[in-house]
């Protein structure tokens, strides 16, 4: 099997990102799941060390569709805002185990977000011209009417 140049550097700098990634992780928050997910344990997510994070991708995964939500009686008058930190894999699938609420000031508007996003489709995000597994935050804000 021969490798190309540009396939050698990516994975001598993905060994390199994975051991300071190791070092000092960016995940914060609180851990969820989205709503129906099945998350026991014996389904296959990616370790730590395959995935990338945005500040290391050459192309962010691009949001191709979403059922935006419904927001809140709660959120009618007040406006809300959710940071979500998700995972979306190289072929632009969200992860529905790996997502974490960074900071929300309505919860009942990241319910909302959260039943949406299981009908989410990404594009992937790439690296040196190749898709590969990004975490990254996103943003979801409703406006007050």
């Amino acid at each position: 099997m021969r490798l190309s140049l540009r396939h050698v550097v990516f994975l001598a700098l993905t060994l390199v990102t994975s051991k300071a990634r190791a070092q000092s992780p960016d995940t914060i928050g609180r851990a969820l799941t989205l709503p129906g997910a099945h998350c026991d344990g014996t389904t296959r997510q990616p370790a730590d060390s395959t995935v990338t994070s945005i500040r290391e991708g050459d192309v962010p995964p691009r949001l191709l569709s979403v059922v935006w939500p419904t927001p809140p009686a709660a959120v009618k008058h007040a406006g809300a805002t959710t940071v979500l930190e998700l995972v979306v894999d190289a072929t632009g699938k969200l992860d529905p185990c790996d997502v974490r609420v960074v900071e929300e000031t309505v919860p009942a508007w990241t319910d909302a977000v959260l039943r949406s996003l299981k009908k989410a489709r990404y594009g992937p995000a790439q690296r040196y011209g190749l898709n590969v597994t990004v975490r990254f935050r996103q943003t979801f804000t409703a406006h007050r009417r």
